[in-house]
């Protein structure tokens, strides 16, 4: 299998990965991932990826091209535009930690809010399947 096709195939697996780490946790328990936040969309960008995959192994490497800088506008508007599930858990996780900041349980749990992970496994998802289409051999 040549290299660019692993590439690809490996950029398909890490987006769709990163579609359903989660993408906030409180440290109470909870976590909210792109997925159950923002079903439909995510939904898309793993059709789009199988999309970009198909077209990576049939030789379409141009129509991949598009196909990835698509996925890559798709991420960036997952994080920009995240949903009230998201958003409600930033507020409330904000709100508990503004009210009670001075115990120190409460600064461990800051530790496990995580912002961006997720954005950034999907983006480099998406990365690698741009990478792939500009590795693959020149349409003709």
């Amino acid at each position: 299998m040549s290299g660019y096709k692993v590439i690809g195939t490996l950029g398909a697996i890490v987006m769709t990965i990163g579609v359903f780490m989660p993408a906030r946790v409180n440290g109470f328990g909870g976590y909210v991932s792109y997925f159950t936040d923002q079903r439909n969309p995510t939904l898309m960008l793993i059709a789009l990826g199988v999309v970009a995959v198909a077209l990576l192994y049939s030789g379409q490497f141009g129509r991949m091209l598009l196909v990835s800088l698509i996925i890559i506008v798709g991420i960036n508007w997952l994080f920009v535009n995240r949903g009230p599930g998201m958003l409600g858990l930033e507020r409330s996780f904000v709100q508990i930690t503004d009210e009670i900041t001075q115990i120190d349980a409460v600064r461990q749990v800051t530790g496990l809010l995580r912002i961006r992970e997720a954005w950034y496994v999907m983006l480099l998802g998406g990365s690698l399947l741009l990478i792939a289409s500009m590795l693959a051999p020149k349409e003709r």
